[in-house]
């Protein structure tokens, strides 16, 4: 599959966005289709407080006559696996 998708890594076998490539809806969308259509969705935010959060409500702003969608955090889902925060780079959890 990263050869499919030039933006996507594979980090300790977990596929991941490549850092330095902002993600388009079509991007995205093309990597969900490849997993189940009930598979949860988290965010992975703060390495330093390696927590999954939900997903908040999708928002979409018009800048600079482009439109941008925002994923928010939403309620807290406990701490990443720690296969999650090694392919993301991140420190063992203390």
């Amino acid at each position: 599959m990263p050869g499919t998708f030039p933006h996507l890594v594979m980090k300790g076998g977990i596929m991941a966005v490549d850092d330095q490539t902002s993600l388009t809806v079509g991007q995205l969308i093309d990597q969900l289709r490849h997993y189940p259509s009930d598979a949860q969705v988290r965010l992975a935010l703060r390495p330093d407080f390696p927590f999954g959060h939900h997903v908040g409500r999708l928002l979409d702003a018009e800048i600079a006559d482009s439109t941008t969608v925002y994923v928010p955090q939403g309620p807290q889902d406990g701490y990443l696996p720690a296969a999650v925060r090694a392919a993301l780079g991140w420190p063992p959890q203390p």
